[in-house]
């Protein structure tokens, strides 16, 4: 459907002469993206409130998209089961996230820390085969993606006097794009 979309859409461009033919491949690449981003977000979201889960999950994907831009990590092999890979891994986080003991929050939360950030020095980011990064590219990334982990966790910290779930979403999410990472370091097939 996303491809069809998308087709659809370059080929219109095209007649009406808003791009010209030889752009036509780039604009329905992009086009992809974007569909397929916003299904993905929009199921989020949708899912969201259903679960009366929105500041979580707005948290979510703030924490998600703005990292995950810098460091790179596994990527699925279409559109549909790209979709599906993240609506399941932002189920997998918030089933995480309600169903964590207290009491373990914080333990958990620093051994998902010191896991993500070994793997960020370590491995991030990671190109793919679809967005090959210079060297040039690879240290900008890497600076930035480091920054923003630690300042997500910085940012974090105060939630734990008032809602450590909201701590703890930050702590899981950040893990969680740390596996893709590993993911993708370690030759993950594409599903």
């Amino acid at each position: 459907m996303i491809d069809y979309l998308s087709c659809s859409i370059a080929d219109y461009f095209c007649a009406n002469k808003i791009i010209y033919d030889s752009e036509k491949k780039i604009y329905i690449y992009g086009l992809r993206l974007i569909m397929s981003t916003l299904v993905s977000i929009l199921a989020i979201i949708g899912i969201s409130i259903l679960i009366n889960e929105k500041l979580i999950t707005a948290i979510f994907l703030s924490v998600f998209i703005t990292i995950r831009r810098y460091s790179g990590g596994y990527h699925a092999s279409t559109y549909f089961r790209c979709i599906l890979t993240f609506i399941l891994l932002y189920l997998a986080i918030i089933s995480i996230i309600l169903f964590t003991n207290h009491d373990y929050i914080i333990i958990i939360s620093c051994v998902t820390a010191i896991t993500a950030i070994f793997i960020f020095l370590k491995y991030s980011p990671v190109d793919n085969e679809n967005k090959k990064l210079t060297t040039h590219q690879k240290i900008k990334n890497k600076k930035i993606s480091l920054y923003l982990l630690f300042a997500l966790y910085a940012f974090s910290i105060p939630f734990i006097g008032v809602n450590i779930r909201l701590f703890y979403t930050v702590a899981i999410t950040l893990f969680m794009v740390s596996m893709l990472i590993l993911i993708q370091v370690k030759g993950g097939r594409k599903i």
